[in-house]
């Protein structure tokens, strides 16, 4: 079962040209090369250093992912030129990871740390000698669209520039206002070809993709003045990101270097052509619900021309297409305990990934598939929950939130005393995923008092969604979630503020402005910022 997926993260590497420039004083005019057959091959390097501080842990990542970008011009129409692109990107891997302050257990998995899974991405557009569309639009599921915002277009002026000369554009993209900013700032001559080299700028008026904030990119690139192609490209941008649960900076340093670069003879341009509408009628075959179809094409793709360049998109489109959903089985009795235990620790990662992602489609998947194996195996569950390992009695607390059960929900309430606070954190969280009305208040008021401050937030949130706010429970529910909010830990605070999103009352409003006033953590602030005006809205009736 796959979260969602995540978009590429780049990051930049100055200082690559070390040559003497060439004078020129003489015009240079920047163009795009249209010439049909055309095949540039780019080694992309993309580095990230993201920088992490919450309420309950600061951590920095810093990974490293690679891949190559094709480029091939078709057939030129009416001045327009039809042009192919694919990226084909490896597995992000880390380079270098730290944490500090409370660890999180258990330890983050590559989905948990946000490191792009990889893949292949295709696109065809148009181009004019004047002017180009991105590299490679973000893919239409693109969780973080602003780091695409880096390989941006390439528009260059009508008139002929000189060394020094700079000029602007309007940012073409939606959600985004600003400027590019492009300075020439050397033009040397090869024994080849001349090139010159470009600085470039993007400075944001106002931006917010999603939940991300772009601050600012600056990037440097050499083109080839006589063919009209990208030579390199170093560039930086810079992101952040706030969310109730942390604040987030991450640079980005994309780098793309040309490798391979020639022009096709008109046979082996026929032949391309052939190949990619081969390629194109798979896609279609797939998005019209064709799946042998597509197949087929897929696989007639990959025996007729099995050294392509394009060979990623045909290999990716039958891995998809041969590979099949995982369901939950009609007989989910599982063999032994330590198979059960590993089938639900593996179950419990991905939920954390799909909630984080907040992928309704793979928690609902997973909701089926805890129900059914919970209740297959729930001798076994049990079990577990009685083991001397707290590994696998924290897995198997987490198994029976999906269970409606009453008796399995005093086994959970009983298991809230257990001397292992990493078991007593899941039992919160299982009682928070459960939602029960018929919860125990006494066991979720010892559960937020723990010594644990994991459990304690995971208690706050429990509290908020097992006491409704019309329960003869809400009244002190609301005052044990006010006196949490002047917990010494932030994601306690953080997690109270949130479960008074749901319960509290505008006779709370003093209490949560005086404590308003005295927090100094973001993402706190943030949650109790809206609920102090949700409660005075509530008060005046006036928004």
């Amino acid at each position: 079962m796959a979260s969602a997926q995540s978009v590429i993260r780049f990051t930049l590497w100055l200082g690559w040209l070390s040559t003497t420039p060439a004078a020129s004083t003489e015009p240079v005019v920047l163009r795009h090369g249209l010439e049909a057959g055309s095949l540039n091959v780019y080694e992309l390097v993309a580095e990230t250093t993201r920088t992490r501080c919450g309420p309950t842990e600061d951590s920095q990542l810093a990974s490293r992912q690679e891949g190559r970008l094709v480029v091939y011009l078709l057939e030129t129409v009416s001045g327009r030129t039809r042009r192919v692109q694919m990226l084909s990107l490896r597995a992000a891997q880390v380079r270098e990871y730290s944490r500090q302050r409370l660890p999180v257990h258990p330890l983050p998995s590559s989905a948990d740390l946000g490191l792009d899974p990889g893949g292949v991405y295709m696109t065809i557009d148009e181009l004019t000698p004047a002017a180009a569309p991105p590299f490679i639009a973000p893919p239409p599921d693109s969780a973080r669209p602003a780091f695409w915002l880096l390989l941006g277009e390439l528009r260059w002026p009508e008139e002929g520039l000189r060394v020094g000369q700079s000029w602007s554009l309007p940012a073409a993209r939606e959600s985004l206002e600003g400027g590019w900013h492009w300075t020439l700032r050397r033009v040397e001559a090869t024994p080849t070809n001349r090139t010159g080299l470009l600085g470039w700028r993007l400075e944001p008026a106002s931006t917010r993709l999603q939940s991300s904030q772009f601050e600012a990119a600056t990037a440097e690139l050499i083109w080839d003045l006589e063919a009209g192609r990208l030579v390199r490209f170093s560039g930086m941008g810079v992101f952040r990101e706030r969310r109730p649960e942390f604040d987030e900076r991450s640079q980005v340093r994309p780098t793309l270097s040309l490798g391979e670069s020639r022009a096709q003879s008109p046979a082996e341009q026929r032949r391309t052509r052939s190949a990619l509408q081969v390629l194109a009628d798979a896609v279609a075959a797939e998005r019209q619900g064709s799946v042998e179809a597509a197949l087929q094409k897929a696989r007639d793709y990959l025996a007729r021309w099995p050294e392509s360049p394009w060979r990623p998109v045909a290999d990716q489109l039958v891995e998809r297409l041969t590979a099949r959903p995982e369901r939950p089985s009609q007989d989910a009795t599982v063999p032994d305990d330590s198979s059960l235990q590993q089938q639900l620790a593996a179950a419990v990662e991905q939920w954390q990934a799909a909630t984080r992602d907040q992928d309704g489609a793979v928690l609902r998947q997973l909701r089926t598939w805890f129900e059914q194996t919970a209740a297959a195996n729930h001798d076994k569950v049990m079990s577990l929950l009685g083991g001397e390992d707290p590994g696998p009695r924290a897995v198997a607390v987490f198994a029976l939130a999906f269970s409606g059960e009453g008796l399995d929900l005093i086994a959970l309430q009983g298991a809230a005393a257990d001397r292992d606070g990493r078991v007593r954190a899941w039992v919160a969280y299982a009682l928070a995923t459960r939602a029960d009305p018929r919860t125990e208040f006494r066991t979720l008021a010892a559960l937020a008092g723990d010594e644990d401050p994991n459990v304690r937030a995971r208690a706050c949130e429990a509290v908020g969604a097992c006491v409704t706010p019309d329960s003869p429970r809400a009244r002190p529910a609301r005052m044990l979630l006010l006196a949490r909010l002047r917990d010494d830990f932030d994601g306690v605070r953080l997690q109270a503020g949130l479960a008074l999103l749901r319960l509290a009352t505008p006779e709370d409003r003093p209490q949560i402005e005086a404590v308003r006033n005295a927090e100094t953590q973001p993402a706190v602030e943030d949650v109790l910022d809206r609920l102090v005006e949700r409660l005075r809205v509530a008060q005046t009736g006036t928004k």
